[in-house]
């Protein structure tokens, strides 16, 4: 029993509209506040990629994670 994965569901009521919630995930500047400093590149269209970077101090960018958008 000393490896059972426990899982805990919370529920957040936050009182702010769909759109601005949309916003603070999807806008690169309001990302990186929010995911470890890092921007979130994508389209947002199904299939399209979604890929976190942070940017460096050159300018340049590291990506961090990349996944699918697929819902």
């Amino acid at each position: 029993m000393e490896n059972e994965k426990k899982c805990v569901c919370l529920k957040i009521l936050l009182d702010v509209n769909k759109e601005r919630i949309w916003k603070a995930l999807t806008d690169p500047s309001l990302t990186e506040k929010h995911m470890y400093n890092c921007q979130l590149h994508s389209s947002c269209e199904i299939n399209s990629d979604a890929l976190w970077k942070q940017k460096n101090e050159d300018e340049t960018f590291t990506t961090h994670e990349e996944a699918k958008v697929f819902e």
